[in-house]
């Protein structure tokens, strides 16, 4: 049987289904009786009240979770579930063709070579990023290639169903990092390509962070303040408390973000923040010598990810908020 498992699903989500079951046989439910009859062979043919009569354990639950989404056994899931795991967390580490890609990206702009980035570029991408454009965003993008500059994979996400791959390109003493967004289609070509300032008149001057040891070191560890907020950020969203989320945002935010716009975006954001799977940190980088903060979320049956970048003021106080898709321009098939 074909497994039905939702997009990116989480052992620990599907370990909590068991135990909801095991509580809804106890009450009775109708819908969980008519599952376990559905799911469970011991059990197939009987009435509700034989099913409900039915000693009615952690296992057994487990065993009808798993064959709900198309596996023979709880054991088959599991494991399943682990190696899905381990390639899941392979998307930290990019492969060697993602990596030889972005190396060629890096020396056709410092070379300022056109025919070089059409080499890996899909006709889309040809098409969209004439020689004149290409020449046109070397003012903003060269300087970090032609400088002793520094990269740190932050990892992908998903983009209707395919990997966006992202890039921290930094040099030692500037204020601003570099945000380098790519996606590949299915002959490896670059489909999608951004270079981006990660909050473009958003942000405003931050606490600076004090050596290039400290800034290094911490780039991929949220700090405790960042996190606490961005937990209470998330209940708000979820919760849709209005009251909650400017409890956390300065009053520029409050000011940006009415109780209106807060309540129209969550058709779109609502089915991340109620997902069970929790959100992934991607890391952080520098605008105007603040950290911006980088999560990834993703929700059942849904194509895409969510990113949320975040920023703070020095009164701890969020600041820079933005939900993308992560390709609204340059994306090709």
């Amino acid at each position: 049987m074909e497994n039905s498992l939702p997009a990116r699903p989480s052992l620990e989500q599907l370990k909590k289904l068991a135990k909801d079951l095991v509580r809804q046989h106890r009450d009775k439910e109708p819908g969980t009786l008519a599952l376990m009859r559905k799911n469970l062979p011991v059990l197939a043919g009987k009435s509700d009240g034989e099913i409900a009569a039915f000693s009615f354990a952690l296992h057994d639950a487990q065993s009808a979770v798993a064959r709900q989404h198309g596996f023979s056994s709880w054991k088959d899931l599991r494991e399943y579930m682990e190696k899905a795991g381990e390639e899941k967390s392979k998307r930290s580490i990019p492969d060697p063709v993602v990596t030889a890609q972005f190396q060629i990206i890096c020396k056709a702009w410092k070379q300022n070579d056109h025919p070089l980035f059409c080499s890996i570029a899909n006709d889309y991408m040809k098409a969209g990023v004439t020689k004149k454009h290409f020449e046109k965003g070397l003012d903003k993008i060269a300087p970090y290639f032609n400088s002793a500059f520094q990269t740190a994979y932050m990892g992908s996400m998903l983009r209707k169903g395919m990997e966006v791959h992202f890039w921290r390109v930094w040099v030692h003493g500037w204020e601003n990092d570099l945000l380098v967004r790519m996606n590949f289609n299915f002959e490896g070509l670059v489909g999608g390509l951004l270079f981006s300032d990660p909050f473009s008149g958003v942000i405003k001057p931050g606490l600076p962070l004090t050596t290039n040891e400290e800034r290094e070191r911490d780039m991929t560890t949220p700090d405790p303040i960042a996190t606490a907020q961005f937990q209470i950020l998330c209940e708000a969203e979820k919760q849709k408390d209005y009251a909650v989320f400017t409890s956390v945002v300065a009053e520029s935010m409050r000011a940006a973000v009415t109780e209106k716009h807060f309540r129209e975006r969550h058709s779109k954001t609502i089915p991340y923040f109620q997902a069970a799977e929790p959100a992934v940190y991607m890391g952080s980088m520098l605008r105007s010598a603040r950290r911006v903060h980088f999560w990834d979320f993703s929700a059942p049956g849904q194509p895409s990810d969510l990113l949320v970048r975040m920023s703070l003021n020095s009164a701890g106080l969020i600041e820079g908020l933005l939900y993308s898709d992560p390709y609204t321009v340059l994306q090709g098939n």
